[in-house]
């Protein structure tokens, strides 16, 4: 074989084994992505969900839902808070989400977004929008009445659109929905 030969079949195998590292490599980084380590994977969990209509809240006002376990025997486990509406797999950026433990006949008020305060005089500060739900957890979140989010039937819930003076200017009530995935809390 001639020395031209030679080289051109030594450059074929470099250039193979360049490839197939190349591609290794990039097989490994898909397998990374799809399937990320222990320690920055996280999981969605499915709840039943009191889901409210979203609502606006003016700068000046506070968002406050109330509920009270009033048809199960049991204590009901709850996460309460205010779902980005353009983005339902996470809380709305500035709330906390709060865990709640709802006992027989009673309930709780949480506030959800409070009234923001201008630091400027004369400062326009955005309105801001969120769905507030109530997510239901614990064994009670097949039970009480009958599977699928049982419990969540027996909350009595609304929320409230409070004004700086006191007064409630919008009440609404919920929607019972059996699936409803659980936000990530950031």
């Amino acid at each position: 074989m001639s020395k031209h030969a030679q080289l051109k079949v030594s450059a074929n195998k470099w250039l193979q084994a360049v490839c197939l590292i190349a591609g290794l490599a990039g097989v490994f980084s898909v397998i990374g992505m799809v399937h990320p380590s222990v320690g920055n994977a996280f999981t969605l969990i499915e709840r039943p969900a009191l889901v409210f209509p979203e609502i606006t809240a003016q700068s000046n006002e506070n968002i406050v839902l109330c509920t009270n376990n009033m048809a199960t025997n049991a204590s009901v486990q709850a996460v309460v808070g205010l779902v980005d509406v353009a983005d339902s797999t996470r809380f709305l950026r500035g709330t906390t989400p709060v865990s709640a433990s709802l006992d027989p006949q009673k309930g709780g008020c949480f506030l959800l977004l409070p009234a923001i305060h201008p630091t400027v005089d004369n400062a326009v500060l955005p309105a801001r929008t969120g769905t507030p739900v109530i997510f239901i957890g614990g064994a009670d979140a097949n039970s009480a009445t009958g599977g699928g989010g049982g419990a969540a039937k027996g909350l009595v819930s609304s929320v409230q659109l409070v004004g700086a003076d006191g007064s409630v200017k919008v009440v609404t009530t919920p929607t019972s929905i059996d699936k409803m995935l659980l936000p990530a809390v950031q």
